[in-house]
């Protein structure tokens, strides 16, 4: 809600105006909610609090309170009263579109309280915000904390945008945040972008302490988020500029043939470019190698590095246009400067082990482990992988670990299999260019560091298995003559075509036209392909090189493998990212805004890894996925109404606990009238129903928070949840509280 002044026949009315969302068309419109007749007949401290900023907010707030309660009391009448006999109490009630329902507006979410133990304790960000908040603010009447972990559980719980978290801020029990207004959402957007980084380093090393571990590994990866808008920031201030200066124009009075002759003169050029170049390093949407295939769509990039746990301990933002390879120095900078470790290694998938990556690892004196392909690689390295001679079976351990088993005379060739040579990793770089000749400049980069040589059967399986998929697509494309393009990824790469026959006589350089279609149609097998494909299936490699401190404690070379395998860990967290906390589509434009709605992502993540840990201490192994449907799950809706208190009936649906049991065929069938075998279904339910307690009260388990029965009252509720110290007018949102206490009266 908002106050407003409205001009009609010439006289001015001071009015209540509310935004909201048309449920149909789902476009944001205006309504009215109360007139407080003409401006200029108010008293004068009316007057003077509306046309203070300051003054106008308080009275804002005031006046929208009025308002809710009054539409409030309405809507507890209408539900708790008798229709038919209080009609005529009911004609002068104010409204605010259609009243809300009894059972509607207490709806209540309590997920996120299994989420507040892990924020305060775990991460210590409640804290920290409250150091940071009253050090560098002047925000006294609420809490940055609270609201900043509202919005980081929103993730987990129900993504949504920012404009509906303000909406829907009050369908929570305990949410101090309720009568927090919707800009000052925006600016705690603001002050997490400011205090990024000391937020995320005060809740790694808050974490890493408590659980008594360092930081070994750190496995590294990147991915890019695509933006709805066709247009990229160096696009979008281009058009500001412009409408910028055709407005300026226009007041000093330009005609229209001046403006356009202006807006293509060499001074509108210069003047944009300034421009430009003075916002350049706030430019963050910009198009890019998309990983979804999002070209047309402008992307930013986030890296990320996890330990081995599978905890966030590092999150760094950049421009979409930026390749992958050029983050991997800073975010290495980044670890070494907020936790001042020097040692440790760093593991990434071959997508980022190019040789001067890994060159300027080595002088940071850090370990590496990445993947290597291994089908394009020379004749040597290529017969030493293929040679039986230092190969040493490897079986996973009782722990999920790689268990090599060297000391076995004998090499059994049908079981998994490993080798570590020593191995140099070579390429050409170019500097610059030769401005004499033109020619750019090159420089050869070494990395000398180890190979780990593996065979799996069930890779080789696999790998077959595909490569025969492949070649029925490509002999289905051969027998069409079907025009295949310039791709050459998937079956593609295993089909001749003109172009490749030409491409291959010209040593590289392609003797046909890209324009002259013919020259891609599918004409035959490239058999020699195929050949090294069937010779190099169920074969890997991972390069490896250890940390020069002498004192850290190296790992052997069957763990240098089962580290590379735990790197699944995080695309895992990638992909919770962007399905279950819904990192897009963002609703945030500004570039800060941008980069603190990612950080709030990563915040989620860190509590849903530690959710993770806690259950696997109890054995119960869950997904991301999963305890996010948990908490979600976890609501309470008002049943009752008396003199005295509110009651709520517990409304989660995966609780087997109220659930019939599961027979099968999901559910017990309506049409079963056997007498012994709804007994005996019934026996099995009481036996098994601590068995059967769901998702939900795991997840409230591993929290420390008791169960919360099918019906119960408030002052219990508060008591299984652990809010019992806060009075109800703090566990309850205003609207709430105030309709509780109209019902008691």
């Amino acid at each position: 809600m908002y106050l407003t002044i409205k001009k009609n026949r010439g006289k001015e009315y001071l009015q209540m105006m509310e935004s909201y969302l048309d449920p149909e068309t789902g476009k944001a419109k205006k309504r009215l909610v109360k007139s407080y007749g003409r401006y200029d007949s108010l008293p004068d401290d009316v007057r003077q609090a509306y046309e203070d900023s300051r003054a106008r907010k308080l009275l804002t707030s005031q006046l929208e309170k009025t308002c809710r309660n009054e539409i409030l009391t309405g809507a507890v009448r209408a539900a708790v009263a008798d229709t038919s006999d209080d009609k005529e109490n009911t004609t002068d009630e104010p409204k605010c579109g259609d009243l809300p329902k009894l059972n509607s507006v207490f709806s209540l979410r309590y997920g996120h309280l299994a989420l507040k133990p892990l924020w305060e304790d775990e991460l210590g960000l409640k804290y920290k915000i409250g150091y940071l908040q009253k050090a560098y603010t002047d925000i006294d009447s609420w809490s940055l904390n609270d609201l900043i972990f509202y919005l980081s559980c929103v993730k987990i719980i129900c993504p949504q945008s920012y404009l509906q978290s303000s909406n829907n801020r009050s369908d929570f029990i305990y949410c101090p945040w309720s009568d927090v207004n919707q800009d000052n959402f925006y600016r705690a957007l603001d002050f997490v972008y400011d205090h990024k980084d000391e937020l995320l380093k005060h809740a790694v090393k808050t974490h890493i302490k408590r659980r008594g571990k360092g930081i070994r590994l750190a496995f590294f990866d990147c991915t890019n988020t695509w933006f709805e808008t066709p247009y990229d920031d160096v696009t979008w201030r281009a058009i500001r500029f412009a409408q910028k200066t055709r407005e300026e124009l226009e007041k000093r009075g330009a005609t229209t043939d001046e403006i356009n002759d202006f807006m293509e003169s060499l001074e509108y050029q210069q003047a944009l470019q300034e421009e430009l170049e003075l916002w350049e390093s706030s430019d963050i949407r910009m198009r890019g190698m998309s990983k979804e295939g999002r070209f047309a769509q402008p992307l930013i990039s986030i890296a990320l590095a996890i330990d081995e746990e599978g905890f966030p301990i590092d999150c760094r933002i950049f421009a979409g246009n930026i390749s992958e390879i050029h983050l991997v120095e800073p975010t290495l900078n980044s670890l070494q400067e907020k936790y001042g470790i020097k040692d440790f290694y760093f593991v990434a998938d071959r997508g980022i082990n190019g040789t001067e990556v890994l060159s300027k690892v080595q002088e940071k004196n850090i370990g590496f482990v990445v993947a290597q392909k291994v089908s394009q690689q020379k004749e040597e390295v290529r017969s030493e992988m293929l040679d039986l001679e230092g190969y040493v079976n490897y079986l996973p351990g009782d722990d999920g670990a790689f268990v090599s088993n060297a000391g076995t005379k004998e090499l059994d060739v049908d079981a998994p299999r490993l080798k570590v040579c020593d191995y140099i990793k070579i390429t050409r770089v170019k500097e610059s260019v030769d401005p004499q000749t033109g020619k750019a400049k090159s420089r050869t980069v070494k990395v000398k560091c180890k190979i780990v040589y593996t065979f799996s059967p069930q890779r080789r399986a696999r790998d077959l298995a595909q490569l025969e998929e492949m070649k029925k697509k490509a002999n289905k494309a051969i027998s069409e003559r079907a025009l295949i393009g310039s791709t050459q990824s998937g079956w593609r790469s295993i089909v001749e075509t003109k172009r490749s026959q030409a491409t291959s006589k010209a040593h590289g350089k392609s003797a046909a036209s890209k324009e002259e279609k013919e020259n891609y149609r599918a004409i035959g097998l490239k058999h020699d392909v195929i050949k090294n494909k069937e010779e190099f299936a169920g074969y890997a490699a991972v390069i490896f090189d250890h940390p020069q401190n002498e004192d850290f404690e190296k790992l052997s070379d069957v763990e240098v493998l089962d580290t590379y395998h735990k790197l699944v860990g995080i695309e895992e967290n990638f992909r919770a990212m962007k399905s279950s906390f819904s990192i897009r589509p963002m609703h945030v434009r500004l570039h800060q805004r941008i980069e603190a709605h990612c950080y709030l992502c990563v915040f989620a993540l860190m509590m849903l890894r530690i959710m993770q840990g806690r259950l696997l201490e109890q054995g119960i192994r869950m997904s991301s996925q999963r305890i996010c449907d948990a908490l979600a799950d976890a609501k309470v809706v008002a049943a009752a109404l008396d003199k005295h208190n509110i009651y709520f009936t517990n409304v989660r649906s995966n609780s087997g606990f109220y659930a019939p049991e599961n027979t099968g065929k999901g559910r017990l069938e309506e049409g079963l009238n056997d007498l012994v075998v709804k007994q005996e279904v019934f026996n099995n339910f009481v036996q098994n129903k601590r068995l059967m307690r769901g998702d939900t009260q795991a997840v409230l388990d591993a929290a420390g928070l008791g169960e919360v029965p099918m019906h119960v009252s408030l002052k219990e509720l508060k008591r299984i949840l652990k809010i019992n110290p806060y009075p109800d007018s703090k566990v309850l949102s205003y609207e709430h509280y105030e309709m509780m206490k109209f019902a008691s009266n």
